[in-house]
């Protein structure tokens, strides 16, 4: 199935963005899912999951919730999150 997929811009000036995923075969009302972003914003693993939800029928939005006016703040931005994932993955896992 064909999912197609964008960044959206919406609010009374456009200040909040989301992902939406949803297939090319859907037409009238379907249901839809509110994707709900882990700490790292809607990286590429929330865009995933979106894309599979989509594949099964459903339209599903994924909202940026720590951005504004399409920015994300400097401790968000990619090369942060990647950093902040490789120090994760030295730490001990505390089992």
């Amino acid at each position: 199935m064909n999912v197609l997929t964008e960044w959206v811009r919406y609010g009374e000036k456009g200040e909040y963005s989301a992902f939406i995923a949803r297939t090319n075969k859907l037409q009238g009302k379907v249901s839809a899912i509110v994707l709900i972003q882990e700490i790292w914003g809607v990286d590429a693993h929330v865009q995933d999951i979106a894309k599979r939800i989509a594949e099964e029928g459903y339209a599903v939005i994924a909202p940026e919730l720590f951005s504004y006016q399409g920015i994300k703040p400097d401790y968000l931005q990619d090369d942060a999150i990647k950093r902040a994932k490789k120090y994760m993955d030295t730490t001990p896992n505390p089992t």
